[in-house]
């Protein structure tokens, strides 16, 4: 009896480590299921779990082999079909928020204190060339702008080569004008002698008048800005002008500003906007395709380049439009930076279609209208001709 009663325990001993090992206040462990008091393996009472299907997925809901719950790495689940879709990748527009879907190189939303630029290629602090802060995204400029302060032809703040700025209103300089006609020789101007950026300005004019700004001036207004005159040109400046090719020139307007920042007290350059010194008190100029530049009329040895222009291996300034050596220019694209390292396509800012004719997209559709019209009308004549008047 001893020996029976002693195998009785060590049997109900070994239930209840059974049970302690299987329960967790009250609960079963993960795996097991209640049983008559006892957690026993869910495996042999449901049979095997059924083995997920869906691709790609790292565990699928219970029971429901085509239902994915948590995908592999690099993978995003979807929440209406449940399955797992190749996670897309990541954005490569620096300081860029968010990408648009499946395009990394489009950027939606800029970080904080950045600016998206037309192209969504780029998130900057300042506005490039060519386009202006209008909330916060860069906006393109009127297409007659180089550079502008808002939205219009009227506010263009820098021209395009071979258009000069005529500025609205003399008292709001910085909210810039319209970009007009450059120096023709002409009434008023008799030598178009100065070229700065590729714009030609007035360095002689006829009559009694004398280049202001490079725009032939009245004699009546001369004395405020040009002390010494003879023969149509200016030879000496007054104070706060500067004398460059013949006209005074000041430095708070265009083109005045992009050869010299200092005026001296008696109507000379002291330092040139270029980045060249002075010579005899007047600023050398720099090649038409550069900003800035280390070497007078050198195309090979620009610092800068002026708007629609980027500066390549050889230290020229080439349009965003043309290729050279390993940069590749991009199709009527009008503000860019050279791509690092010098390899690949220039990163664009800024694309503007526009027509060899240099009309207006409005201008072209009102040609068209009248073309057809004209057609029109010939067609129908000609058949009443042929046609009804033959039946007459």
């Amino acid at each position: 009896v001893a020996y029976e009663l002693r195998l009785m325990l060590l049997g109900f001993l070994l239930v209840c480590a059974t049970v302690l090992a299987n329960c967790a206040t009250g609960q079963c462990r993960a795996g097991r299921v209640p049983i008559d008091g006892v957690c026993a393996d869910s495996s042999v009472v449901y049979g095997a779990e059924p083995e997920c299907t869906v691709p790609n997925c790292k565990r699928c809901a219970q029971g429901k082999p085509a239902e994915c719950e948590e995908c592999n790495s690099n993978f995003n689940l979807d929440s209406n079909t449940k399955q797992c879709n190749p996670a897309p990748a990541a954005c490569t527009v620096p300081n860029c928020k968010r990408c648009a879907q499946g395009k990394p190189a489009e950027c939606e939303a800029c970080e904080p204190g950045k600016h998206l630029t037309p192209t969504k290629k780029a998130c900057l602090t300042d506005c490039p060339a060519g386009t202006y802060l209008s909330g916060q995204t860069c906006a393109p400029c009127d297409p007659s702008c180089a550079e502008c302060s808002g939205a219009g032809a009227s506010k263009c703040t820098a021209c395009p080569a071979g258009k000069m700025l005529r500025y609205a209103d003399e008292t709001k300089l910085n909210e810039g004008g319209q970009c007009v006609e450059q120096c023709v020789e002409g009434p008023e101007c008799e030598t178009c002698g100065l070229t700065i950026g590729g714009t030609k300005y007035c360095s002689k004019c006829k009559g009694s008048n004398v280049p202001l700004n490079g725009v032939c001036t009245s004699n009546a207004a001369r004395t405020r800005f040009c002390t010494t005159a003879a023969d149509g040109a200016c030879t000496a400046c007054a104070a706060g002008y500067f004398i460059q090719e013949g006209g005074c020139y000041q430095t708070t307007r265009l083109p005045g500003k992009s050869i010299c920042t200092t005026p001296t007290g008696d109507g000379k350059c002291q330092t040139c906007a270029n980045g060249l010194t002075t010579v005899l008190n007047m600023c050398p100029l720099c090649d038409s395709t550069c900003a800035t530049c280390t070497v007078a009329n050198q195309p090979n040895k620009c610092s800068t380049c002026p708007p629609g222009r980027y500066l390549d291996a050889s230290k020229a300034c080439k349009l965003c439009t043309e290729t050279s050596n390993n940069i590749q220019g991009v199709a009527n694209c009008a503000s860019c930076a050279p791509p690092s390292n010098n390899q690949g396509s220039v990163l664009c800012y800024l694309i503007q279609n526009t027509n060899k004719s240099g009309l207006s997209a409005g201008a072209i559709a009102g040609i068209s209208v009248t073309v057809i019209a004209v057609v029109g009308g010939l067609v129908g004549f000609l058949c009443w001709w042929f046609i009804c008047r033959g039946k007459a």
